[in-house]
């Protein structure tokens, strides 16, 4: 079981929102990487690469807001916003890449 002192760090705020941003831009990030490594003729495997991806990222992400939300409650709203949050900002970097990219 996590100690009082682990759950009195994770309550911080500026944790909160750092260890939620990463979090969210680690979900996205495996997507995003599966762009980068097929083309149009390997679609059928791009798709399956990345609904594999995005749903274990997703898992995984709900899997750990459960366990924030029962070791610092006070600073789960904090962390779930920057989870959101870092989840956009990885996509829409990752998506203009993408583009300047492909054209």
């Amino acid at each position: 079981m996590i100690s009082t002192g682990m759950g009195a760090v994770l309550t911080l705020r500026w944790l909160a929102a750092l260890l939620g941003f990463v979090l969210g831009a680690a979900i996205i990030t495996p997507l995003l990487l599966t762009v980068w490594l097929y083309d149009e003729s390997r679609a059928a495997v791009a798709w399956g690469t990345a609904f594999a991806s995005i749903l274990i990222g997703l898992v995984i992400a709900v899997g750990v807001m459960f366990l924030y939300r029962s070791i610092a409650p006070a600073a789960f709203v904090t962390f779930g916003v920057s989870v959101v949050a870092g989840f956009f900002t990885a996509f829409l970097v990752g998506a203009v890449l993408i583009l300047r990219r492909r054209t």
